[in-house]
Formats: C-alpha cells, sequence, structure tokens
C-alpha cells in the first residue's frame, strides 16, 4: 500500500508485453494485407470489410494494437496517481482497480496473438519470390565488404546503393551482381578491392546466410533463436511453479483465517 513503485512497475511490464503484442500484430496486419499476402488469418481472427465484400480484415490484430493503446494511457494514470506527499494514498485509489486490470488486459492480449499465430497460414512460396531480387541482402553485401576490404560501413554502404542504382538502370536486379560489378563498384569510389569473390558476393545475396551470420544474442540465426526460446520457455515455467506455489500458500493461508474467524465467533456465542 505505502510503495508506488509496485504499481508503476507492474504497469510498466505489462505494458512492454502489450507494446511487444503489438508490434507482432501490426507485422502480420501488413504481411497478411494483399500487397504482402505472406500470411492469411483464419476466419475466426477476421472479419468481412463493412464497405469491400472482398476484403477481410484483421479485426483481431486490430483488437491487440487497441489494448496496448489504452494499457499505454493507464499506465500514465497509475504513474500520475504515484506523485504525491510520503504516506498519502488516497489518490491512489483508482490504481488498485487499474493495476489488475493492466495485467489481466497484457495476459489476455497475448492469449489471443498465441490463437492468432497458432491458426496463421503461411504462403511459403509467396514469402520466398520476394526474396528473389536479393534487396533484402544489400545491406548484408555493405557489411562484408567492409570486413573483406577493411573500409567503413559507410563507404560501404555508399557503394552497395550506387551499385544497386547502376544494375536497375541495365535492367538488373541485386541477384544478378557479380564480384566483377562490386569490384568495379568499389574501384569507382577509389575503394581497394582486396578480397572481394564470387564466393562473397553469392554468400551475401543468399538470404539463408545472411540469417545464419546473425547468431549474435538476440539475432535471428536459427540456433539463437531457438535457444532464446528456450530460455523463454524455461523462464516461464520457472515463474509458474512460482505463481503456482504462491496461490496455495495463499488459499491455505485463507483457510486458516476462515477457521480461525470461525472459532472465534463459535467462542464468543
Amino acid at each position: 500500500m505505502w510503495q508506488a513503485d509496485i504499481a508503476v512497475e507492474a504497469a510498466a511490464v505489462a505494458v512492454a508485453a502489450a507494446v511487444n503484442l503489438d508490434r507482432l500484430a501490426e507485422d502480420l496486419m501488413i504481411f497478411s494485407s494483399a500487397g504482402f499476402g505472406f500470411v492469411k488469418l483464419a476466419d475466426r481472427h477476421a472479419r468481412a470489410s463493412k464497405i469491400m465484400p472482398h476484403k477481410r480484415n484483421p479485426y483481431a490484430l486490430s483488437f491487440v494494437r487497441a489494448v496496448a493503446n489504452r494499457l499505454i494511457g493507464s499506465q500514465a494514470g497509475i504513474a500520475a496517481a504515484a506523485r504525491t506527499p510520503s504516506g498519502q494514498m488516497d489518490n491512489r485509489l483508482f490504481t488498485y482497480e487499474a493495476v489488475p486490470d493492466v495485467v489481466r488486459s497484457a495476459s489476455e492480449s497475448a492469449c489471443l496473438v498465441a490463437e492468432c499465430v497458432g491458426g496463421l497460414r503461411i504462403n511459403e512460396a509467396r514469402a520466398c519470390a520476394a526474396l528473389d531480387d536479393r534487396s533484402t541482402c544489400a545491406s548484408d553485401l555493405a557489411e562484408r565488404l567492409m570486413l573483406a576490404t577493411g573500409i567503413d560501413y559507410r563507404a560501404a554502404h555508399g557503394v552497395v546503393g550506387r551499385l544497386v542504382g547502376a544494375l536497375e538502370a541495365s535492367g538488373r536486379s541485386l541477384a544478378e551482381a557479380t564480384a566483377t560489378d562490386v569490384s568495379n563498384g568499389l574501384r569507382a569510389a577509389g575503394m581497394p578491392t582486396d578480397g572481394v569473390t564470387d564466393g562473397l558476393v553469392a554468400a551475401a545475396l543468399d538470404p539463408a546466410s545472411c540469417i545464419a551470420v546473425r547468431a549474435d544474442v538476440g539475432g535471428a540465426a536459427p540456433e539463437e533463436v531457438t535457444a532464446m526460446a528456450s530460455a523463454l520457455t524455461n523462464a516461464v515455467t520457472h515463474h509458474r511453479h512460482r505463481i503456482e506455489a504462491a496461490r496455495t500458500q495463499r488459499e491455505a493461508a485463507l483457510r486458516r483465517l476462515h477457521a480461525d474467524a470461525e472459532a472465534f465467533a463459535e467462542g464468543g456465542q
């Protein structure tokens, strides 16, 4: 009751979770749109557009985003309620309602997102086709040029940008770039070309290779994603056991309290 930080921190954790769920929801909304078509929501998570008969609106994902918006506002209210002189809790009255609501809403939002993800249909062929021009690998090519030639990333970034422009002007895509193209671009910028090989360019423009090298903590490499998922699963299991133990202790304490109250009442009679 006296510590305002508990309410503020609880709300902050819930809001952080809600914002991450919001980000995933927005990604899925974009990837499920007609312009991308990488994924399709299950019918139970969408509803027909009121205007366009053919359009499916991602209603469940929109709801998740709306929850995040509301919880951000609730967090601000909880923090504002903590601005009191020491020992004065009267204006925290609504905090006792807001904190459980924020935690419950974030939890329910997580369950809804899990339900949406579980019902997704993934169009792998269309997603892979979007990688055909290898434009998503441009940053990786710049990084590998930086490592191979010793130039700074800003310079490598400029070389790759001009390379893409030149390729497009000739009706080609980055997927068709060769070591000769890259070397010519470096040479035109007065940069060294040592270390630029067909193998380096091929690896830099291979999406699987680009993902595999993201092996830092929290990176996108499959092994790192698997390790992170395993660590989170273990953490959830640990906290679930703690919650269950605390709930068991609380229920036992309530039973003792009721028994003591009944004994007291009977003794008074």
